[in-house]
């Protein structure tokens, strides 16, 4: 039990950090998806043949939270590798096999020795952070290979921030075919089940710390509201601007807000901050081709701006940036004007910040 003598801004900042780092014993809203994953779970730890599950759905949704609940109530018989950390098809293997071998093709092979002596089921999170659409293409070749190999008595589980079908365009046929993989879709929270969160949450910590802070009636309902409404549902946001209103003791509407917009900026920011140089210069160039405007860029306008790329690796950063959701492809409707397949950026917001953050980037020409 945690003291009772200490000051107003202790107490608020205890409960502040509490929110963040305190682990719940299972996750509210999620009933229907804790039990699809616990089936492959039991049916791995049980000898039979487990169900390989690809799990989706936006920031915040609970996919991680759900995962490592459940795999922390099991036996220590499965691996996690996050996207996060090892974004390569060559560092996923490194890190599910522990090993240091300097080749994906030594690695993979050891791996299957490993795994079949062995058998570990596999968690691969953050599946949307893997550096680009071709290192997406290779790890599944690898899981491919791998799972055959095995006999196919290793389950896989995919994590994605993406939809299904955002990512399964750029997984090879072969695999997903191998795989079979079952998809689990985390849908965004309501601005209901938010609140119910916040407030389980709120009476866990006075619960097992006797800690307890007045929150103005309405405000959870607010926060709940505009999360839906502006942050995609997102939980890990919800928590996050909770405890920082709670921290500072503003529980107003403009600071939400305020918060809101903050984080908005910087992970936007550190996205673009990890895209590769090249990826930085080719969104420069679409800038200055258009003449600073948010206006259609055509494929063929691109290919004589950029004469020293080949058209395949245009396509491949054009890809890699349309899988980031920064630009999309669009075709004509008119017939017979393939070659004039044109590129734009997704929203208006993504234009303007990317127009500003390529300001000191020189394009591709």
């Amino acid at each position: 039990m945690i003291a009772e003598q200490i000051t107003d801004i202790e107490k608020r900042k205890k409960i502040s950090n509490l929110l963040i780092e305190i682990e719940p014993d299972n996750i509210l809203f999620r009933e229907k998806q804790v039990e699809e994953i616990n089936e492959s779970f039991d049916r791995f730890n049980s000898g039979d043949i487990p169900k390989n599950l690809f799990i989706h759905g936006v920031p915040g949704s609970g996919k991680t939270t759900s995962i490592r609940i459940i795999k922390e109530k099991r036996q220590n018989n499965w691996v996690y590798i996050s996207g996060e950390q090892c974004n390569t098809a060559h560092g996923v293997l490194r890190g599910i096999t522990d090993l240091t071998f300097n080749t994906r093709e030594r690695l993979l092979s050891e791996a299957i020795i490993k795994f079949t002596k062995n058998p570990l089921g596999i968690i691969i999170d953050e599946l949307n952070k893997m550096k680009r659409v071709e290192e997406l293409r290779w790890l599944f070749n690898d899981l491919n290979t791998l799972y055959r190999e095995t006999k196919k008595k290793i389950p896989i589980i995919v994590i994605t921030n993406k939809t299904a079908l955002e990512t399964e365009r750029f997984i090879p046929k072969d695999a997903l075919d191998t795989l079979q993989l079952n998809k689990i879709e985390f849908p965004s929270y309501d601005a209901i089940e938010i609140t119910g969160i916040l407030e389980d949450r709120l009476k866990l910590i006075k619960e097992k710390y006797n800690l307890e802070i007045n929150i103005p009636g309405g405000f959870l309902n607010l926060l709940s509201s505009l999360i839906t409404k502006d942050y995609d549902g997102s939980l890990r946001t919800a928590f996050y601007v909770l405890s920082e209103s709670i921290r500072s003791n503003e529980f107003t509407r403009e600071n939400i807000e305020k918060i809101l917009k903050k984080i908005q900026g910087e992970e936007f920011d550190q996205c673009f901050s990890n895209l590769p140089p090249q990826e930085k210069k080719f969104l420069a160039s679409l800038i200055c081709i258009s003449n600073g405007e948010n206006k259609p860029v055509y494929i063929s306008n691109i290919i004589e701006f950029i004469p020293n790329l080949f058209p395949q690796r245009i396509s491949q950063i054009i890809n890699n940036l349309e899988a980031q959701g920064y630009i999309r492809k669009e075709i004509p409707e008119m017939k017979g004007r393939g070659r004039h397949r044109y590129i734009k950026f997704t929203r208006e917001d993504i234009f303007q910040k990317i127009n500003k953050l390529t300001e000191d980037i020189l394009p591709l020409n």
